[in-house]
């Protein structure tokens, strides 16, 4: 089942990937959710050292970055809930080493483009999930590091709410130890300091 949801996604991410600029808009919002929810299954409904482990989760993994990279606040997307539901799990993919690294390992203008739609949009978007996102770039690197040991390595459920009322939704997180992102810090500090958005 891993499997098959594995390529289902990747077909997915790699036809969302290939739409551009005007043609965007006939783009049927079906794919955008069909890729969150697989994403979210994959999550969820399998242990987190299979997914880890499974031969197609590197490239996995670098599809899913560059999509929440190039989605997580694309203006060109106008359904609230999609965009929520892009926020709600780029939540949980910053929230993940192997995750994170991708994000990461992406092109420098990729991981501009990430950060600037992040501090752009901060007073539009919903600021909770864009909250959780910089200090999961923060945590552990001399900040909000006193959760008691027995914490970690547990499954948690978390509240992410939604900007429409009613679309709030429950997500089983694998709460690991503080992995900060000292590049996304660098890039905040830069767009902050240039006065940038």
């Amino acid at each position: 089942r891993m499997n098959d949801i594995i390529w289902m996604l990747r077909t997915l991410l790699r036809s969302v990937d290939v739409v551009e600029d005007a043609a965007f808009y006939f783009m049927p919002e079906f794919y955008m959710m069909a890729i969150l929810n697989m994403y979210r299954a994959l999550q969820e409904c399998f242990p987190q050292k299979a997914l880890m482990r499974h031969r197609q989760a590197p490239a996995l993994f670098r599809e899913l970055a560059h999509f929440f990279a190039k989605h997580i606040c694309n203006p060109l997307i106008k359904s609230i809930d999609v965009k929520d539901h892009i926020l709600q799990s780029s939540v949980i993919f910053v929230n993940y080493p192997q995750t994170l690294q991708a994000l990461e390992r992406l092109p420098e203008i990729d991981c501009g483009n990430f950060m600037s739609s992040i501090v752009a949009n901060y007073s539009k978007a919903n600021y909770v999930h864009l909250s959780r996102m910089l200090i999961r770039f923060w945590k552990g690197h001399g900040f909000a590091y006193r959760d008691p040991p027995e914490y970690y390595n547990k499954r948690h459920e978390v509240l992410l709410p939604g900007v429409l009322a009613g679309t709030a939704m429950y997500m089983s997180v694998y709460e690991i130890e503080p992995n900060p992102s000292v590049k996304y810090q660098n890039l905040f500090s830069t767009f902050l300091a240039k006065g940038e958005n």
